[in-house]
């Protein structure tokens, strides 16, 4: 039976180690399987926790653990999603891209809409972070300020000028979404229609 104390003989190839060494680092679980000469911590000297092992018959209850801790780091990174409204889709076509922000923890495109009261109303679309956007076709390069675009997004449920992009068509005609797997538009209205949505509120 295991002591609760990690062995000091190491363990032979393949062996199953039974303590981990969980470390939370920025956005990311790291996992280490506590050998013989792995401490409890990390490289800026932060201690890590240890789990006690896992009988041979919970086995799905480890896998359960590994699925919550990526599960919940997910939505750690991600957790303003919450904060749009899903129902429906606003489209803003030929509008110019005023800032391109390629940065973390999200990257944002901006853009200026006049009204017909020529008030002018500073809008940001927010996106995944760069290394997801990579996987879809995105570079640092795709948009520049004082490109002329068309894009998507699910506006934001306190009605403030932003939004979550759904697909954006470039200046050349190329369309980049930033989920390869789409939710429903719901209902889909325009700028000016979103704004007297707005208004009836």
């Amino acid at each position: 039976m295991p002591t609760g104390k990690p062995s000091k003989t190491p363990a032979a190839p393949g062996a199953q180690f039974p303590f981990v060494c969980i470390a939370l680092e920025e956005d990311s679980v790291v996992l280490t399987p506590l050998r013989s000469q792995c401490n409890l911590q990390n490289s800026e000297g932060v201690e890590l926790h240890r789990l006690r092992p896992f009988s041979p018959l919970t086995h799905v209850s480890w896998r359960l653990l590994l699925l919550f801790l990526c599960v919940s780091t997910a939505l750690s990174a991600h957790h303003g999603v919450a904060a749009y409204d899903y129902s429906r889709t606003v489209v803003a076509k030929n509008v110019t891209v005023t800032q391109w922000d390629w940065m973390n923890p999200h990257c944002k495109i901006h853009f200026d809409v006049t009204d017909d009261h020529h008030n002018v109303q500073h809008w940001s679309v927010e996106m995944h972070p760069p290394e997801m956007l990579l996987e879809h076709g995105w570079t640092r390069q795709s948009l520049h300020t004082g490109d002329v675009i068309s894009l998507s997004f699910r506006p934001a449920k306190d009605f403030s000028p932003a939004g979550l992009l759904d697909v954006v068509t470039l200046p050349n005609g190329m369309e980049l979404v930033q989920n390869t797997l789409r939710l429903p538009e719901g209902k889909t209205m325009n700028l000016q229609e979103w704004a007297n949505f707005i208004a009836r509120k």
